[in-house]
């Protein structure tokens, strides 16, 4: 879906004249897509995904419970991704026009950002190995905050929206690598 997303923005923006606010624009929503990336992969466990739909055994019964939130937090991720994806090509082509967002786009960016950020922290809040609860409460926090830009923001710029939120969700990627390796090495102090 990521893909999908930058493909999109890619094709949907061929062919245009580029200027400087444009071409910032579309460099902020593909940092976007990369923080998605970077957010959702950073916890992702491949070997307990796979064991908990192929096991119908013991505790593992459990884990099927689990695996509904894990599929309905999917969902959600997507939608987030897909949403956000519209909102950068309106944000590309709303700097291509030299003018400000319309509320839906605005919407879109940061609606969407929020939407891809409740998401996965169901998705990883399912795993064995959920991130800390501080990571969680950053990436609630940043979500409430998109909320409120997505319904209550004044008319803004293109670049000035999508540049913001790629700061907001570079620097929520910064704390939760510095986060991780925090707790790799109170556990590497504790061996």
């Amino acid at each position: 879906m990521l893909g999908e997303t930058v493909l999109a923005v890619a094709v949907g923006t061929s062919g245009t004249d580029w200027a400087v606010g444009s071409a910032l624009t579309a460099i902020a929503g593909f940092l976007i897509a990369v923080s998605f990336w970077w957010t959702y992969f950073r916890h992702v466990d491949e070997w307990f995904v796979d064991r908990m739909y192929r096991t119908n055994s013991g505790a593992w019964s459990r884990e099927r419970e689990v695996s509904f939130a894990h599929v309905i937090g999917h969902i959600v991720v997507f939608i987030g991704i897909i949403t956000t994806g519209v909102g950068i090509a309106l944000a590309i082509e709303a700097a291509i026009e030299s003018h400000t967002l319309e509320p839906s786009a605005t919407a879109a960016v940061a609606g969407g950002v929020a939407i891809f950020l409740l998401g996965t922290s169901l998705v990883h809040r399912t795993t064995p190995e959920p991130p800390h609860n501080h990571v969680l409460a950053v990436r609630l926090t940043a979500t409430a905050l998109l909320i409120l830009v997505a319904f209550l923001a004044p008319e803004i710029g293109p670049l000035t929206l999508v540049g913001l939120v790629a700061v907001l969700l570079v620097g929520l990627s910064a704390f939760e690598g510095f986060r991780a390796y925090l707790q790799e090495q109170a556990v590497a102090m504790e061996t």
